[in-house]
């Protein structure tokens, strides 16, 4: 009984004491521990609240608009409007109105290209106009000529058929053509090549032959007794290589020409099958 006396004594003592004050302090600290704690809860839930994060929109792909003809033109505008979509100011009047572009659809799978490296998409004809363009060989090409004398043909290439002759008064063929031009006229060549030979024929005069390659020569008769050129020259396309003149005496009796003929691998052709 004393010891329990002495005990509330003792806690009464510490009360009325030291004892208060630390009671008191322990109180309030505690009070101003739950107020912090309510407060900062508080505000926490409302920041929570107030903060919302959305998600972006997806990106819309860009359509591009399509110009359809108002229907409510008049005739003569709907008339002007193009059927694909041209907007009615550039085909003839009219407000255009904007409509969505249709889906482009995905290319078929036959329109892929083939893996082996081949030139042929899908399914190509294989004949036709391409087809057949593609499959026939290019034809050899032959060397450009031009006229070596501008000038009317006067007589003829003919060699499966006899003409007369004036000059000798008599049928013969004639292996070349015959271009009529003024005395002293420049004579060219009819192209590029190398001259083969010069010589005085006894019926066709001053001749000079020029190689053009690929078995063709060609030979300029009735020039004047001195050429521009000389064996071995090496000449271009329109380059001169003489002068009309008068001596081919086997032809003297036609108005003044040069007499010019072509061979191919030796044998005489038509130069009007080369000339433009």
């Amino acid at each position: 009984m004393d010891d329990k006396k002495t005990f509330f004594q003792r806690l009464s003592g510490f009360i009325s004491g030291k004892g208060f004050y630390v009671i008191l302090f322990v109180c309030f600290a505690a009070i101003g521990v739950s107020a912090y704690m309510l407060v900062r809860g508080g505000d926490t839930d409302d920041t929570s609240a107030d903060i919302t994060v959305e998600a972006p929109e997806p990106a819309q792909p860009y359509q591009s608009p399509v110009y359809m003809p108002d229907t409510n033109l008049p005739d003569g505008d709907a008339e002007g409007a193009s059927a694909e979509g041209v907007p009615p100011s550039l085909s003839g009047g009219g407000t255009p109105r904007r409509e969505a572009e249709p889906e482009t659809e995905s290319a078929p799978a036959s329109a892929k290209a083939p893996e082996d490296g081949g030139a042929e998409i899908g399914d190509a004809p294989q004949g036709g106009e391409y087809g057949a363009g593609m499959a026939a060989s290019a034809p050899t090409k032959q060397p450009a000529f031009v006229w070596p004398l501008m000038g009317d043909t006067i007589f003829p290439y003919s060699v499966d058929e006899l003409v007369y002759n004036k000059t000798m008064g008599d049928w013969r063929v004639h292996d070349g053509i015959d271009i009529a031009g003024g005395m002293g006229a420049k004579v060219v060549s009819a192209a590029d090549g190398e001259v083969a030979d010069i010589f005085d024929d006894d019926l066709l005069g001053t001749t000079v032959v020029i190689n053009h390659g690929d078995g063709i020569t060609s030979r300029y008769s009735n020039l004047a007794a001195t050429p521009a050129v000389k064996t071995g020259d090496k000449i271009t396309m329109g380059a001169v290589i003489g002068s009309l003149g008068d001596t081919a005496l086997g032809e003297s009796g036609e108005p003044t020409h040069l007499h010019f003929a072509m061979t191919k691998d030796g044998h005489t052709v038509d130069p009007a099958d080369y000339l433009p």
